[in-house]
């Protein structure tokens, strides 16, 4: 049955969503393009003077499918975790593991709209050609959703507990929470950035245990992507937060 409250938190999560990423989209295009570099063995010399090039509208490519996307995306993200806290506290469903379906269901439900998003970013910040049946493969599909899974638990067990926090502290913990999330599930990232740009077609298994991949190509971006996660989650949590006690 849907409430009025259920509206709350989609509304909430979509609002928190266009703030997030209005501050932080250079930190994504920073880490994206660097595990293009580093896959591509491209010299990373003068990385950042390369990708700027005097113009700050360089580090917003790809923005436009993220505006597009950030809205529902985040609505579903922030509104299902929201809608499972509110619906195992209602019910009395009392358990330290709740954050593990809370944060389960956050990041499954998020993959359904972030998968197709994340194909189109990646091929304008790659400057690739995209058709209508690239779209159609659902390229990456798996390595979002385990990537998105394994981040949002990490973060539902710092966002998503019995304890209260004043803002600061919901801003720390969540902060905190989305760095420690990206380098966890940084591997499936990886793995979802090479899939998705068209570079590798094996399994997301075959391409994280390759024997003959460095931990520096693994890796690539995970900095930047820490630091987005780090920033991200503060400010998306902090803002879902204050606007749910708003509405």
């Amino acid at each position: 049955m849907t409430t009025n409250n259920d509206y709350k938190f989609l509304l909430s999560g979509g609002l928190a969503g266009l703030v997030e990423i209005s501050l932080t989209h250079p930190l994504d295009y920073i880490k994206t393009k660097r595990q293009e570099f580093l896959h591509k063995n491209m010299s990373t010399n003068h990385f950042y003077q390369k990708i700027y090039n005097g113009n700050i509208r360089n580090l917003y490519k790809g923005i436009s499918s993220r505006l597009i996307g950030i809205i529902p995306m985040r609505m579903i993200y922030w509104g299902s975790q929201g809608y499972t806290r509110d619906y195992l506290d209602r019910n009395k469903m009392k358990s330290k593991y709740n954050f593990f379906i809370i944060g389960t269901v956050g990041g499954s439900c998020q993959t359904i709209i972030d998968n197709q998003i994340e194909v189109v970013k990646v091929s304008k910040m790659l400057d690739k050609k995209l058709t209508l049946k690239d779209l159609s493969k659902f390229n990456g599909f798996l390595p979002t959703l385990y990537r998105n899974v394994i981040f949002a638990n990490v973060l539902a067990l710092f966002c998503f507990n019995s304890r209260e926090y004043d803002n600061i502290e919901k801003f720390a913990y969540s902060a905190i929470g989305g760095a420690l999330g990206s380098l966890f599930s940084q591997p499936f990232d990886y793995a979802k950035t090479i899939t998705q740009s068209g570079l590798d077609n094996r399994s997301t298994l075959a391409i994280i245990s390759d024997g003959n991949l460095s931990f520096n190509k693994l890796f690539a971006g995970g900095l930047s992507r820490a630091i987005l996660g780090f920033c991200s989650m503060g400010i998306g949590f902090l803002s879902y937060d204050s606007i749910l006690k708003l509405l």
